[in-house]
């Protein structure tokens, strides 16, 4: 298939299928007889995974990585298997960073709308 009918089954716009060859996530074929790029249904499926990694939080870097580690591996999910552990385990830290620092704002909102700015109007302390 020619890379309009790609965009359209796909969803992606031109500029990002154009990135992501440059990348090289996406490695078409050129038909010899015009030399338009030509794409397969392995295509479309490589698009699904990338769009759905970066759901996941993964960067296209680290998707170039996922797809290197599937390919040839005779089960694709065992050969993402520890990538997916460790960016859970990065999300989970992020996750508890988060909530840390949502705490201290919440406490922050509280103390400054116990503050009376009519005795002390220039003194500010965030925590």
């Amino acid at each position: 298939m020619y890379t309009k009918n790609l965009l359209e089954i796909t969803g992606i716009s031109r500029d990002t299928l154009r990135y992501w060859r440059q990348r090289g996530l996406i490695t078409p074929q050129r038909n010899p007889a015009n030399n338009y790029l030509t794409y397969t249904t392995k295509d479309i499926e490589r698009i699904a995974l990338i769009k759905e990694a970066q759901m996941l939080g993964f960067t296209l870097s680290e998707i170039a990585l996922l797809l290197n580690c599937m390919h040839g591996a005779p089960c694709k999910h065992q050969a993402l298997l520890p990538k997916l552990e460790l960016h859970y385990d990065a999300l989970t830290e992020k996750i508890t960073a988060l909530q840390k620092m949502r705490r201290r704002i919440k406490k922050t909102i509280t103390d400054f709308r116990a503050r009376d700015c009519t005795k002390h109007p220039t003194d500010l302390h965030l925590t």
